[in-house]
């Protein structure tokens, strides 16, 4: 299975899922493999749209555009609005017939992820298709009630149960117990 790619805005998760949504998932698989794969050569983008030079599975070069209809600024962009998906040009030089390709896919994840590189908004969502933000939250939710009941597992560390060589026992148990203070120390100042 293919891991999901995580974001910090969710205004790039939902343009993410939209424009995975015109293409099928095996093909937006693939995009995230050559991605993934370090495939994407000579990136360019701009207000205008983006270029990339991306390496196929066969080790051809596949040259991208995407162009937006209507210019923007991509440092605003997470204040404002992405661009439209109805008023793209999409263009690659492979003979899929249908756009977006694999190709474009992991181009416009590499912009979407350098985007959200520059994001303001860090709160981490996770970008696959039909992922739904409230399954996230309650496991969330859950993990965090189940660690807030549950002792870390060196509080219930007994120092005196140790046995080893005789020699090395009291460096040991003094090692242990100071480690055990520190990290004691740790928890309850957070």
């Amino acid at each position: 299975m293919t891991r999901p790619i995580v974001l910090h805005s969710r205004q790039l998760v939902d343009w993410l899922n939209q424009f995975a949504a015109a293409s099928d998932l095996n093909t937006f698989k693939k995009g995230i493999a050559l991605y993934r794969n370090k495939r994407i050569w000579d990136y360019h983008s701009s207000s205008g749209g983006l270029n990339a030079s991306v390496e196929g599975h066969q080790h051809s070069f596949y040259q991208v555009n995407v162009s937006w209809s209507a210019p923007f600024d991509p440092v605003e962009t997470l204040n404002v609005s992405l661009p439209e998906l109805s008023k793209q040009n999409i263009h690659c030089t492979c003979s899929h017939p249908n756009m977006p390709c694999e190709h474009v896919m992991a181009a416009v994840i590499y912009w979407i992820i350098d985007l959200d590189k520059k994001s303001l908004d860090r709160r981490p969502s996770l970008a696959i298709p039909g992922f739904v933000d409230t399954d996230y939250e309650k496991k969330l939710d859950k993990f965090k009630k189940l660690s807030s009941q549950k002792a870390a597992s060196f509080a219930d560390f007994d120092v005196d149960k140790l046995r080893i060589r005789p020699d090395l026992q009291k460096k040991v148990s003094e090692l242990s117990t100071r480690v055990m203070h520190q990290m004691r120390n740790k928890r309850n100042d957070s």
